[in-house]
């Protein structure tokens, strides 16, 4: 993993979510027998979010790890976001806040 430090729990919406990062090509099989080609998952019953870290920057991690948390989000209350609109959501998220260092410290 990359030298910066990433959390491994998130609590989303009264829900905790343990956040594992995975240092291989490989998030799993499909169905089908199939490698995933995956940068995370979240599976919201078990409260698991796992990020993919080999080959990435910290910048694509966090983007992905706000990514899966969109789909935490989504499913804790109920919203049925597509895939696109949390790709989208993720950089937007990702860009405010980097952009808006002040609104980081009000969160602190």
């Amino acid at each position: 993993m990359n030298k910066q430090t990433f959390p491994t729990t998130l609590n989303i919406i009264g829900k905790t979510y343990k956040v594992s990062y995975i240092n291989n090509d490989i998030m799993g099989k499909s169905d089908k027998n199939k490698p995933l080609q995956l940068m995370g998952t979240c599976n919201n019953l078990a409260g698991k979010i796992r990020i993919k870290t080999k080959k990435y920057c910290n910048s694509e991690i966090i983007t992905t790890l706000l990514h899966e948390s969109l789909h935490a989000i989504s499913a804790r209350l109920s919203l049925d976001v597509t895939e696109t609109q949390i790709d989208k959501l993720s950089i937007g998220m990702q860009a405010l806040l980097m952009d808006n260092p002040k609104l980081n410290r009000l969160l602190k």
